[in-house]
């Protein structure tokens, strides 16, 4: 254990090789061990907040409605993944199968479910293009960050709107 430690310090540059550790040893066979000052099993200090805060908690706003919003487009889009799956099995099949799919895609259920998913689409697109820019650097002070997660819901309204123009 001590050649282990000394190489392992030697390597980081540590010049303390006993402060290192923190609060847990590696041994020898790598299981982790606590030292024997800290086994105390005193109880933590409870405090008033919640354990995992969750939506109620925060005050809601655009950039949080964005990233909400963004991640059931996502899901959605995924959960419509093997009816397409099914649609193009149905179409390459044979002519009956072809047929069916036809008359799915046409009905209202079939144009309802392409117009969600189309939507979806648009705006998983646009909040990604936002993601982009804001992992890049591009507005992140405040108050662009509002205004900039106002632009994708715009922009899915006025898609949605056309494509609903073109399903009917």
């Amino acid at each position: 254990m001590g050649r282990v430690l000394s190489i392992v310090t030697t390597f980081l540059k540590i010049e303390d090789s006993s402060s290192w550790y923190g609060d847990v040893y590696l041994t020898l066979y790598g299981q982790l061990s606590k030292p024997a000052a800290m086994a105390t099993d005193a109880p933590r200090p409870t405090s008033q907040r919640p354990n995992s805060p969750h939506l109620t908690v925060y005050r809601w706003s655009w950039p949080m409605a964005a990233s909400i919003a963004h991640r059931a487009s996502g899901v959605l889009l995924v959960g419509f993944v093997p009816f397409y799956l099914w649609l193009l099995h149905a179409m390459v099949g044979s002519q009956a199968g072809y047929d069916y799919s036809y008359l799915v895609l046409h009905s209202a259920f079939g144009r309802l479910l392409l117009w969600l998913v189309g939507s979806a689409l648009i705006y998983h697109f646009c909040n990604g293009i936002r993601f982009l820019l804001l992992d890049a650097g591009v507005g992140e002070q405040r108050e662009t960050m509002i205004a900039v997660a106002r632009w994708p819901i715009y922009a899915t309204g006025a898609g949605a709107l056309l494509l609903a123009i073109a399903l009917l």
